[in-house]
């Protein structure tokens, strides 16, 4: 299995970035791997929420129906895959003196034929993960700066 474990502290309040953070369908917004995610019901992660994750990664569309396992105010756990990939995660918002800490953890672990591509993706994935998160932080700075 291969984690990843990202954090940046944004310069928003806990509510401000709840709403964009553990609402799983609007991870297009800061995701660019992610060209869809639906969520059943709709709006802010709760236990039992249905996601059907689809993004292109490697020249690859992965499609990865996840459910959330549990989920609070400031956090949301999430497991799921396919046949191809599992995935499980948490996302971990924090209140800090400069706003909010937000941690992203994503374990990964292709299976079956694909399993020699967990260790061949990693690297890029990585990098993806980092970047997603200098993402979320520019979109939230921006929303305090205009």
């Amino acid at each position: 299995m291969t984690r990843f474990v990202e954090t940046r502290v944004v310069p928003t309040d806990l509510a401000t970035t709840r709403a964009l953070v553990l609402d799983w369908t609007r991870d297009p917004e800061w995701r660019t791997a992610v060209t869809s995610m639906t969520g059943d019901p709709l709006g802010p992660a709760t236990p039992g929420q249905r996601l059907l994750e689809t993004m292109r990664f490697a020249g690859a569309t992965f499609t990865t129906p996840t459910h959330i396992v549990d989920a609070d105010d400031t956090s949301a756990h999430f497991e799921g895959g396919s046949d191809m990939v599992r995935v499980t995660g948490r996302r971990l918002l924090q209140r800090t003196t400069d706003g909010t800490r937000v941690t992203a953890e994503v374990d990964i672990h292709f299976r079956g034929l694909a399993t020699p591509l967990t260790w061949l993706l990693a690297p890029a994935y990585r990098r993806q993960h980092q970047q997603d998160l200098d993402r979320l932080e520019a979109l939230l700075t921006r929303q305090v700066v205009s």
